[in-house]
């Protein structure tokens, strides 16, 4: 029997299908809706980075097994790979500073000032070029696809794991 206490990965696996869903009308958006491309856009980093922080701060407390696993992945796998830099760099221009004050807290303004400072227009923002290391020159859709498939993979990972250790621990217990 799986535990009851793993609010953490499904509240992440939540997260992602809103993030995935955000990444696929941005997919299908048009180039004449620039607006609505920048809102899932920024939709996209919101919620990618709230699954992660829902396993990173799961209220796994009342399985100890699982908060060892969560916590060994995240600061072995998670936070030091260059998915997980991208993500909270690109999250902390959506929603932060500046675009706090925006009229949709999602719509990340400062991604456009980025493209205005590097001396393009700020519709070249939608070019589909990533304008940043490490995924400098890449198509955008390919890099925002790279981070959902490796948060998934993450949460795959943490399943994984904590589905052996529990048949593990309840075969030792019968």
């Amino acid at each position: 029997m799986e535990s009851e206490h793993r609010r953490g990965t499904p509240s992440a696996r939540t997260h992602l299908q809103v993030a995935s869903l955000a990444l696929q009308r941005y997919a299908n958006a048009q180039e004449r809706e620039l607006y609505d491309k920048m809102l899932y856009y920024g939709a996209f980093f919101v919620f990618v980075r709230s699954a992660l922080q829902a396993l990173e701060k799961s209220d796994a407390k009342h399985d100890e097994l699982l908060m060892g696993i969560q916590k060994r992945i995240f600061e072995k796998k998670i936070e030091p790979s260059e998915i997980y830099k991208t993500l909270i760099d690109e999250r902390h221009v959506v929603a932060h500073g500046d675009d706090s004050w925006a009229a949709n807290p999602f719509v990340p303004l400062s991604m456009l000032d980025r493209f205005l400072e590097a001396g393009s227009a700020w519709d070249a923002a939608f070019d589909d070029v990533w304008p940043d290391d490490p995924f400098k020159g890449q198509p955008i859709l390919d890099v925002l696809n790279a981070i959902r498939r490796q948060v998934s993979d993450w949460l795959d990972e943490v399943d994984s794991e904590h589905e052996k250790a529990w048949a593990q621990r309840q075969s030792l217990a019968g």
